[in-house]
C-alpha cells in the first residue's frame, strides 16, 4: 500500500495520467521530444530539442527527467527525503516507483515524494518555457511547504473561525454546474492582472481568461473586478449554472449576504449580483489560496491590456496547476 490506503498501482497510474496528460498514450521510455514536437509544434514553437533542457547531456525521457538528470538527483538528495534514486534501476517510471514502494510506506514520506516530483516538473517547465532557472534549494523548500500546508488543512478547526468553512483544495462542482475561480495579481508598476478559469464536474477546463487593468489601488476592489470579469466571460460563453469561487473572504461574504454598500467595492458587488441573477443558478464559495492557484497564475499572466480568452484550455505555464488540482481531487 502507498500513502493513504491507496494501492500503489492506482497512485502511479493516477500521477502519470494526470500530470503527464500530453503524453497519456505514450510509452514511458519514449523520448519526450517526440511528443513535445507534436504537442508544442501546433503552438508555433518550432523544433523541439531532444536533449534534456536541465542537464544538456542526455536524451530526455520520463525516467531521465525525474531520476537520472543530475539536477534532479541533486534535488532528491537535498530534499527532506535525502533520497538517492540511483539504486532503483527499473526501465520505466512506474517500475522505479513500485520498487521504492517496497521500501517506503509512510504516507507523509509519499506526500513529500509526490511534491518533490511536482517541483522537478515545474522547474523544468519554468526553464523550458520562461527561461527561469529556479534554485534547487528553493524547489526543495517549496515541496516541504506544500506538504506542511496539506497537513495543516487536515487539522480540526474551531467552528467560530470563518476561514474554517473555506475549502483547503479545489473541489469539482456537481454534474451540470461549472465552477469559476477568480483572482487578482498586483504588479510593481501599479497595474493589476485579472484571472479566471471555468471547470466542469470532472475538472476539465471550459475556458480561461486574463487581462490587465489600471487605476485600481485597493486589492478588495481588484478581487471584485476579477469576479465580475470571470462571471461575465462565463455567462457570455453560455454557462448558466455556476459556482463563483474566490480566496477573498470579504468578497464572498458580501456576495452571500447580498450586501450593496455605497462604495466602489459595493457597486462592483452589485454588478456581480445582477449577473448572477441572470443565471439559472449561481452560488458563491470561499476557497483558500492553495485551492485558487490556477486563477492566481492566470492573473499573473494578465500583463497586456488586451482581453485574452482560451477555450477549453489554459496557457502551458498554468497547466501544471490544473493537473495538481486534478490529483488533489483523488486523494
Amino acid at each position: 500500500m502507498v500513502g493513504r490506503g491507496i494501492h500503489r498501482r492506482e497512485v502511479i497510474s493516477l500521477f502519470v495520467a494526470l500530470t503527464f496528460s500530453p503524453w497519456r498514450n505514450v510509452r514511458e521510455g519514449e523520448p519526450l521530444h517526440q511528443v513535445n514536437q507534436e504537442t508544442y509544434g501546433k503552438r508555433g514553437m518550432g523544433n523541439v530539442d531532444p536533449i534534456c533542457p536541465m542537464c544538456g547531456e542526455c536524451e530526455e525521457s520520463m525516467v531521465h527527467c525525474f531520476f537520472e538528470c543530475k539536477e534532479a538527483v541533486v534535488l532528491w538528495r537535498v530534499s527532506s527525503l535525502r533520497l538517492d534514486p540511483s539504486p532503483f534501476q527499473g526501465t520505466s517510471l512506474a517500475r522505479r516507483i513500485v520498487d521504492m514502494s517496497s521500501l517506503f510506506s509512510d504516507p507523509k514520506w509519499w506526500n513529500t515524494f509526490w511534491s518533490v516530483m511536482w517541483g522537478i516538473w515545474l522547474r523544468r517547465n519554468a526553464w523550458l518555457f520562461s527561461g527561469k532557472r529556479w534554485r534547487l534549494v528553493d524547489v526543495a523548500d517549496k515541496a516541504m511547504s506544500i506538504v506542511g500546508e496539506f497537513e495543516i488543512t487536515k487539522q480540526p478547526r474551531q467552528s467560530g473561525n470563518n476561514s474554517a468553512t473555506a475549502a483547503a483544495h479545489w473541489k469539482a462542482p456537481p454534474f451540470g454546474v461549472y465552477k469559476i475561480n477568480v483572482d487578482v495579481a498586483s504588479f510593481d508598476d501599479g497595474f493589476m492582472g485579472l484571472g479566471a478559469v471555468a471547470r466542469d464536474h470532472e475538472g476539465d477546463v471550459m475556458l480561461s481568461t486574463c487581462m490587465r487593468i489600471n487605476g485600481v489601488d485597493r486589492v478588495d476592489v481588484g478581487e471584485a473586478l476579477a469576479a465580475r470579469h470571470g462571471l461575465q466571460i462565463a455567462y457570455d460563453a453560455g454557462l448558466r449554472s455556476i459556482i463563483l469561487e474566490s480566496d477573498c473572504l470579504k468578497l464572498i461574504t458580501a456576495l452571500q449576504k447580498r450586501s450593496r454598500e455605497a462604495s466602489e467595492f459595493g457597486f462592483i458587488v452589485s454588478d456581480i449580483l445582477y449577473l448572477a441573477s441572470m443565471c439559472n443558478s449561481c452560488q458563491f464559495s470561499h476557497v483558500r489560496k492553495i485551492g485558487n492557484s490556477v486563477a492566481h497564475y492566470l492573473a499573473k499572466l494578465g500583463t497586456s491590456p488586451e482581453l485574452v480568452v482560451w477555450m477549453e484550455e489554459v496557457p502551458q505555464l498554468v497547466q501544471d496547476f490544473v493537473n495538481f488540482d486534478l490529483i488533489a481531487l483523488n486523494f
